[in-house]
């Protein structure tokens, strides 16, 4: 299905997922633009968007969403700060150039942690507000209202907003599959960068990681992809290689758990994670 404003090559071009529906009233449904280059977080977000009646497209890094922006009229983009090819920093600063209202989207920032340093670099980038992975979805829907000029109920039909952090969906063995595959390909990659010195590309993957182990309670690799990006923020990968292997058992510990539960049919433990 193209998106408006789009025919199908621009659609395929853009590389962009589109879900659309209707709200449960009828009305017109919100434009929203999800950049997140993980398929784990997407998920969650799709899943919780949809039923609130949104019309979602994806795009998997920075360059896909200014080329969405340019192309179609949206009423909100929710921008992951950390992602391949082009950050969410860099984005953001590039949609603020666009001419027209499209330059003027309400942008709500989406990251792992954040520093009163860092809360201000983004808003001084263009960034409207900034929500903390796991993303609690009453203070999402309460920036929704605030910031685009849906301002009634109607919005959301009748679909409540979870009142803790969205969980892993309803299909548990499905989302819990996805998690592992890709948390699996991701330790690929962080390996690769570790061996080759690439700070940015450890401190993206670290920083990922990070937001999608929380879904799970998974404590100790929280605190392991924490201290790797840390390192590689700061440009230092000395003693790196102890604190990776040290998150290779802590996935491995989280690995076995949730596979037990699949084969078990056991409900996955989905209560909000600390924050």
């Amino acid at each position: 299905m193209a998106i408006r404003d789009m025919n199908e090559n621009q659609h395929d071009e853009c590389g962009l997922t589109t879900t659309c529906t209707l709200n449960a009233n009828g009305k017109q449904s919100l434009r929203v633009l999800l950049a997140e280059d993980s398929a784990f977080n997407c998920e969650i977000m799709q899943n919780v968007l949809t039923k609130w009646g949104c019309i979602m497209d994806i795009a998997i890094d920075g360059e896909e969403a200014v080329l969405a922006a340019r192309k179609t009229h949206y009423d909100l983009i929710l921008m992951d700060l950390r992602m391949p090819r082009m950050d969410g920093l860099a984005a953001v600063a590039a949609i603020r150039e666009l001419p027209d209202n499209r330059g003027q989207i309400p942008i709500i920032a989406l990251t792992a942690d954040l520093s009163e340093h860092e809360k201000r670099r983004f808003h001084a980038h263009g960034v409207n507000d900034i929500l903390i992975k796991p993303i609690e979805m009453v203070k999402l829907k309460e920036l929704m209202r605030r910031l685009t000029k849906f301002q009634t109920s109607s919005l959301f039909g009748n679909a409540a907003a979870p009142t803790t952090q969205t969980r892993p969906l309803d299909a548990d063995s499905e989302m819990v599959l996805l998690f592992l595959n890709e948390a699996t390909e991701r330790l690929d990659v962080l390996r690769e960068g570790l061996r080759q010195g690439d700070s940015k590309c450890v401190a993206r993957e670290a920083h990922t990681l990070r937001s999608s182990s929380a879904y799970f309670h998974a404590d100790a690799m929280h605190e392991c992809t924490a201290t790797l990006e840390q390192m590689a923020n700061s440009g230092d990968l000395e003693g790196a290689q102890s604190v990776f292997t040290a998150l290779e058992r802590a996935y491995a510990t989280l690995q076995i758990e949730l596979q037990k539960q699949l084969q078990t049919n056991a409900p996955v433990d989905r209560s909000p994670p600390a924050v």
